[in-house]
């Protein structure tokens, strides 16, 4: 599975690459995502995080995900959560 989302990642970053975007992509691994993202992006002094959020429905698609509002909640920079 870790090479599968490696392989996934690679893919990721020159896509964005090829689209004129400098990336830096990055696998962790760790507990807690949120803690895991929330203590890289103060260590590499990230300007941005973005994320993903999982599509729901009904009341649930108001809401995000409990990473993506732990990442929003304690960011010292900013945060795009995605859907």
């Amino acid at each position: 599975i870790k090479e599968q989302a490696q392989k996934r990642l690679e893919e990721a970053g020159t896509t964005v690459q090829d689209m004129g975007i400098t990336a830096r992509t990055v696998m962790d691994y760790g507990s807690s995502p949120a803690d895991s993202i929330l203590t890289f992006a103060e260590k590499e002094g990230v300007d941005l995080i973005v994320l993903g959020s999982r599509a729901k429905t009904g009341l649930d698609r108001f809401l995000i995900g409990s990473v993506a509002s732990k990442v929003v909640a304690h960011s010292t920079c900013s945060v795009m959560v995605l859907r």
